[in-house]
């Protein structure tokens, strides 16, 4: 028995697959549809990367707001003079006492947090670009196997097709039983082919919901995906996408980051400087003799350079290790611009050679062979090959435009626009 049986109910199963209502947060339009620009929506507000990055920032905004170097005041109340008879007192304050950093470390930890703020804000920037090239790149995979399982149809469909044209043919006498044992093992295959698509397209479509990071519970069969794979004949320079290079938010990410260590550096530097203490209070020694008096001091940074010379030499060495981490940075981005513009080089070549030549051979070729055999003029093996070839040859363009397209949105993080999937 063959592994999916008669392929009668394969069509139906599909059908409903795609037609069934999708209930999940992310597909609001009556049919259950999930297009490019609604994944990347919902990536958006619900991605784990982003609400980390996100969550950063809120955090250095709440220390920003503590970094003021000012300690809580101090009340306290004494009494002074306090016979051990009994008796009255002779003195009785209240004071209030208040402690704050030297005003240059001050500025020297707000500047360090502003900087972290940039840095935070242009790393949410670059994280939000790569995971719109994820959700687009893993769309770009469920419409490939998408296609694929259309293809696997299609070649289930022939078979069936080509089976009832032998059939006839044996029955009249103008074809031999072994011809139908030749297509029946065929379409065999073709069953199981379309046996592995099915699967291909349920991994890759939970992959797509992975990346947009829908919850388990909200991931169902019944979504739809309108969106199709054409080709775009879209022109990109090497010069224009190099020319690019500085702006990426990495890079200026990186930068931020080494003001950001160079302020912490000052910051700790700063700290030999003295600490300030205001302290005030009203006087009573009784008798109407009533007055008021204060204090201003400053602490002595007599052990500074014992106490505060590590934490100087771990400044030098963060501002360091965050100069080199930027020229990594600016590397591993040359290097993945040539790869991206190289790889969509590479994959325009090859789309447009299956575009201009073999994808329309192709359909004509199947056709003329189909013709051929029915009119006795070629023989079973020739019409099969063809067949396989023709499934091939569609096979071998919608790989091609997959890569096309996923070189593409590689470009698109780097050029700032969008290239495929526009809105």
């Amino acid at each position: 028995m063959n592994r999916m049986g008669r392929s009668g109910w394969i069509g139906p199963v599909l059908l409903l697959l795609a037609a069934f209502p999708g209930r999940s947060a992310f597909a609001q339009q009556p049919a259950g549809w999930l297009t490019v620009q609604d994944a990347l929506d919902y990536a958006e507000a619900n991605s784990p990367l982003l609400g980390r990055m996100r969550a950063l920032q809120d955090a250095n905004a709440g220390e920003r707001l503590a970094g003021f170097g000012i300690d809580d005041p101090v009340v306290s109340f004494a009494r002074e003079g306090i016979p051990t008879a009994g008796g009255d007192f002779n003195e009785q304050r209240w004071v209030i006492g208040q402690a704050f950093d030297f005003p240059l470390e001050t500025y020297y930890r707000q500047k360090r947090f502003g900087a972290e703020s940039d840095a935070l804000a242009l790393g949410l920037d670059a994280a939000r670009r790569d995971v719109r090239g994820r959700v687009k790149t893993a769309y770009t995979e469920v419409l490939h196997a998408q296609e694929l399982l259309h293809l696997g149809m299609q070649g289930v469909e022939l078979g069936e097709s080509l089976k009832d044209a032998v059939a006839a043919q044996v029955a009249a006498g103008a074809a031999a039983e072994l011809d139908e044992m030749k297509i029946d093992l065929q379409l065999s295959e073709a069953r199981s082919v379309l046996e592995d698509r099915l699967r291909l397209y349920e991994e890759v479509r939970y992959a797509l919901y992975q990346v947009v990071g829908i919850d388990p519970g909200e991931q169902v069969y019944g979504v739809v995906f309108p969106d199709t794979m054409v080709y775009l004949d879209v022109e990109i320079s090497q010069e224009d996408v190099l020319a690019r290079l500085a702006t990426q938010p990495e890079l200026a990410g990186a930068d931020a980051t080494i003001r950001a260590a160079r302020f912490f550096t000052r910051e700790k530097r700063s700290e030999a400087l003295p600490r300030l203490h205001v302290t005030y209070w009203p006087q009573d020694f009784g008798g109407g003799y009533r007055f008021r008096a204060f204090e201003v001091g400053f602490t002595v940074p007599l052990w500074f350079a014992l106490n505060n010379r590590g934490a100087i030499a771990q400044a030098r060495a963060r501002e360091n290790h965050d100069r080199w981490s930027r020229q990594e940075v600016s590397l591993t981005l040359k290097q993945d611009i040539e790869r991206a513009w190289h790889g969509y080089q590479t994959s325009k070549i090859t789309i447009d050679r299956y575009a201009e030549t073999v994808h329309a051979l192709a359909d004509d070729l199947l056709a003329r062979t189909r013709e051929g055999y029915e009119l006795g003029q070629l023989d079973l093996l020739t019409l099969l090959d063809t067949q396989r070839t023709y499934l091939a040859a569609q096979v071998r363009y919608y790989d091609a435009l997959r890569t096309y397209y996923v070189n593409l949105i590689a470009l698109e993080r780097f050029l700032q626009r969008d290239l495929v999937f526009t809105p």
